[in-house]
């Protein structure tokens, strides 16, 4: 397969996951103040050129998930890098999907995972290095190094991140690819929204 045939299924691959999201009935109600993004990496991705992203983010329109522009390479550079971090561990794993966290779904997705084998872990930002945070990309990589000292060194599928000054708490889905990690965090949300907001 040439390189400009993995190019389109990348994209492809995003529209439908946009798609999927768009319809969802309750994904606004977990898109971040930051937003939502999904973030798709080719193979040998090395920068944020690398992976593909939706442009402008996923945010909220009357109520509904809507993206505000379209796939592109280079449009994200936190879940780009996020990503890449996450590739150097389990190549497999070239795409992500962030989402808005609150107390009840922490402890509902933590006991989900324990019975499902989902690698999940947490990491609280507040004991990351000065230097860390200060010098561009060093972040990423301290908080890859954090959640592998949990798992034995394997790659999680799912971390949630707190205690940063200034930062939303944050879920990060990982996944073989756009579609699939989108699919994934749908599906598990919808069974935590029918539980916990649709009462």
């Amino acid at each position: 397969m040439d390189s400009h045939q993995t190019t389109k299924n990348i994209i492809q691959n995003l529209q439908e996951a946009v798609r999927l999201i768009e319809s969802s009935s309750f994904f606004a109600h977990y898109i971040p103040e930051v937003r939502t993004n999904i973030a798709y990496a080719r193979k040998d991705a090395e920068t944020a050129n690398d992976v593909a992203a939706i442009d402008g983010r996923i945010t909220v329109v009357e109520g509904r998930p809507k993206a505000c522009g379209k796939p592109a390479f280079g449009a994200s550079s936190h879940m780009a890098r996020t990503v890449i971090e996450i590739m150097r561990i389990d190549p497999v794993k070239r795409a992500g999907i962030n989402f808005r966290a609150e107390k009840d779904l922490i402890r509902w997705l933590e006991d989900r995972c324990q019975k499902t084998g989902i690698v999940f872990v947490c990491i609280d930002r507040s004991k990351e290095p000065g230097e860390s945070k200060e010098r561009e990309g060093q972040s990423m990589q301290w908080k890859i190094r954090a959640a592998l000292g949990q798992t034995g060194g394997r790659a999680p599928d799912l971390i949630y991140t707190y205690g940063a000054v200034g930062k939303e708490d944050m879920f990060n889905f990982f996944g073989t690819d756009a579609l699939s990690c989108t699919r994934n965090v749908l599906e598990m949300l919808e069974e935590y929204h029918g539980k916990y907001h649709e009462k």
